[in-house]
């Protein structure tokens, strides 16, 4: 173990639980840089998140995807101020030759309480991204099963790590207390264990949109986009390496100076970039929105080139949308997954579901363009809930009227 340049003072119950250092008070810059990264990106994610919400009011609502990022993103504020306190009490980013004695469980209340937080904010973001991409792929048997295999998965290993992160002790608040009598499991292990596998789901988690965008019929610029969106979870895998190799640090090579270190602004990192990672396909829409020059420079202005990430996962929310008389945002396509097979309006059902006569439809482009929009929309609505496919249905509100009515009829 390394040599301790400091004095440990017997344990005390009340200092379990402090907010300030008992003794003197030392500061040091790297501290402070601890302190400022654990505020930073807590309240980066916490703005993400916000603009999460407003993206989805303005599109397709809430859905369990969202509620789950919101219950991660609750647990992570509380673990990141448990992170502070355990760098301020336990004088983390402080030479060890500067450290005055202090009981030997000082502050150490907080850092149980940040452990236990630290696996359920982690697993409630992938899982939320899962269902996500669960929606995107639903034609695709495998990814669906290939999710819901990973899902299940995120599920037991969090029971599992955060039911033995409690119980790694005995008696449960030998943790904090440190009295005589108590002993723990493995630490290192236990530790080396759970980075490695937050690394393989993070791992898992990445390749799944590359199974759902490789085969897409889009051009190499769309798909490109697509990719970087939903790859910027290589950060957050970034992040678990890194925290494994303080993991070994720590545990293995016995560093001199153990104290001066920000190993531990790795945890609060970690999730706080996975909020936000998991937020980026979810901001699609209001990204469109607000920077649309930027699009069309890309060239991927058009959604009707691409399937556009929001996406609606049931009937019955877009069905409250049409009811409630929101409008969905312009440009904009939306994918549903329709359970129930019925022949469209425009199929006749005695003819095994051959186009009816053309002229029929004549009618509906004479009419004013507000009366064509509105009975065209009403058309396209009624396919999406009763064709039994995969459709995706444009909101053409900004193009031709001329245009639509031209692919309708045809040449001539």
């Amino acid at each position: 173990m390394a040599i301790a340049h400091y004095k440990l003072l017997p344990q005390e119950e009340d200092v379990a639980f402090a907010l300030e250092p008992a003794g003197p008070v030392p500061y040091s810059g790297l501290q402070m840089f601890g302190f400022f990264v654990v505020v930073v990106f807590t309240l980066f994610s916490l703005v993400v998140c916000g603009l999460r919400v407003h993206s989805k009011h303005l599109s397709s609502g809430f859905g369990i995807d969202d509620w789950l990022i919101l219950i991660a993103m609750v647990l992570a504020i509380p673990q990141a101020m448990c992170e502070i306190l355990v760098i301020r009490t336990g004088y983390w980013g402080i030479h060890d030759h500067d450290i005055p004695p202090h009981p030997i469980n000082q502050g150490s209340f907080w850092n149980f309480l940040a452990q236990i937080l630290y696996n359920p904010c982690l697993a409630l973001v992938k899982i939320s991204a899962l269902l996500f991409l669960s929606r995107l792929g639903d034609t695709k048997t495998r990814v669906r099963l290939a999710c819901r295999t990973m899902i299940g998965f995120n599920m037991l290993q969090v029971l599992g790590f955060l039911t033995a992160t409690i119980l790694q002790c005995s008696p449960v608040d030998y943790q904090w207390l440190f009295a005589p009598g108590g002993h723990c499991v493995d630490g290192a292990a236990f530790s080396l264990a759970m980075a490695s596998t937050n690394i393989v789901t993070d791992a898992l988690t990445l390749l799944i949109p590359f199974w759902i965008f490789l085969d897409l019929k889009v051009t190499r610029k769309v798909r490109y986009a697509l990719l970087t969106v939903f790859l910027l979870g290589i950060a957050v895998t970034a992040i678990s390496i890194m925290r494994l190799g303080y993991v070994i640090r720590a545990f293995y090579r016995k560093p001199q100076d153990v104290h001066f270190s920000l190993g531990l602004t790795a945890n609060t990192l970690e999730i706080n970039l996975a909020i936000v990672t998991a937020s980026a396909p979810a901001l699609w829409p209001l990204a469109r929105r607000w920077f649309p020059d930027m699009f069309q420079s890309l060239g991927i202005n058009r959604p009707y080139l691409y399937p556009d990430i929001e996406v609606l996962g049931d009937q019955s929310r877009a069905s409250r949308q049409m009811k409630a008389g929101r409008e969905s945002p312009p440009l904009r396509v939306k994918v549903s997954w329709v359970e129930h097979q019925r022949a469209p309006s425009w199929a006749a059902a005695e003819d095994g579901g051959s186009l009816t006569d053309i002229r029929g439809q004549a009618a509906v482009f004479k009419k004013p363009a507000s009366i064509r929009s509105s009975v065209s929309s009403q058309d396209a609505f009624e396919v999406r809930e009763t064709y039994h496919g995969m459709l995706r249905t444009v909101d053409t509100a900004r193009k031709s009227r001329r245009g639509s009515a031209h692919a309708l009829l045809g040449p001539g």
